[in-house]
């Protein structure tokens, strides 16, 4: 898969809200991304939950990671499943759920292994 310079944010299987990382975040993009996700979680019904594809990402800057925080607490997901992250941005992304109001966060090597824990 080639790497990407901007993120994409996509609805699958109706209530999984899919968010593929870019290279190098910004506080801008950082927000963006965080706008899109809280717009696209308010128009889900039911259970919502969020899997992140951190395969190319590099660690956030302040700003984005405090735009995350806020996507967490306002986009209410039941489950977050992360793949592909480094330790470093595994440590980030606990922080950053935890500060949120999120403690159900769970991190695994592939999307397919992630699916099926968000599945569970």
């Amino acid at each position: 898969m080639a790497k990407i310079d901007k993120f994409r944010i996509s609805i699958i299987e109706s209530n999984i809200i899919y968010i593929a990382e870019q290279i190098d975040i910004t506080d801008e993009s950082g927000a963006e991304c965080s706008r899109q996700v809280i717009e696209k979680a308010k128009k889900l019904k039911n259970d919502k939950f969020l899997l992140i594809d951190l395969t190319d990402s590099e660690m956030p800057p302040p700003k984005a990671r405090k735009a995350y925080k806020k996507m967490v607490q306002v986009g209410k997901f039941k489950k977050i499943a992360i793949f592909g992250a480094i330790t470093s941005l595994r440590v980030m992304a606990k922080f950053i759920t935890r500060a949120g109001g999120l403690s159900n966060l769970d991190f695994f090597k592939t999307k397919e292994e992630a699916l099926v824990w968000l599945k569970k």
